[in-house]
């Protein structure tokens, strides 16, 4: 935390402690906004994120498999543990988004996984929603080919921190492209609730916290 404190130049003003069996660490920062944006969509649009979804996929895959000595010397590998230990957030970019706020008509995070915010936004708009091309990096799928990781997996149900997902009409694609975001799906409203990829209904849901 007091890493994150000063890399970001934040004052740290205070926290709480309570009793567990096990080491818990939240940390939250707050801010007042003079605009409002919800999960709503009311027109067909697409969605756009950062291409940087797999790398917290790679490494939970890795975790769960029993297989992080096995990798523990290869580099993408650490590129993906960094990406899992030290999420960063890119504060210059925010001002250039904040210029861009009209044109957003929804938004969500995706630490939970893109798959949770697709059929979030799918079952709350009651749309169709495609996904014609997959958020991340080349090397992300060729590392998931030569080591047999479920790449849909790896990407639809591995949130990445501090990455957003906008709901956007298809005419201010070009400005979110300037900074790095990629057009991933479609989104049409008034449909039954559905997310498909290559024709295909998409399984991957990402967390769900309390589920018996």
């Amino acid at each position: 935390m007091f890493n994150a404190i000063e890399f970001y130049k934040l004052e740290f003003l205070g926290g709480d402690l309570n009793e567990g069996n096990e080491i818990v660490i939240d940390v939250f920062m707050f801010s007042k906004s003079n605009f409002k944006i919800t999960r709503k969509i009311n027109q067909n649009c697409v969605l756009v994120t950062k291409p940087n979804f797999g790398y917290t996929g790679i490494f939970l895959n890795l975790l769960y498999l029993n297989k992080i000595d096995y990798f523990i010397n290869d580099n993408f590998f650490r590129k993906c543990f960094e990406y899992f230990r030290k999420p960063i957030i890119n504060l210059q970019e925010i001002d250039s988004l904040i210029n861009l706020k009209n044109y957003v008509i929804a938004s969500m995070d995706s630490s939970d996984g893109l798959g949770d915010v697709l059929w979030t936004f799918a079952r709350l708009n009651n749309a169709y929603i495609e996904v014609y091309r997959l958020p991340t990096d080349q090397e992300v799928i060729e590392f998931c080919k030569q080591n047999n990781l479920d790449v849909l997996n790896v990407i639809f149900n591995g949130g990445e921190e501090y990455i957003p997902v906008f709901a956007i009409p298809e005419n201010a694609i070009k400005y979110f492209r300037e900074l790095g975001f990629v057009d991933f799906a479609k989104v049409i409203i008034g449909q039954k609730p559905q997310v498909v990829y290559n024709r295909k209904k998409l399984e991957y849901y990402g967390w769900e916290y309390f589920k018996s």
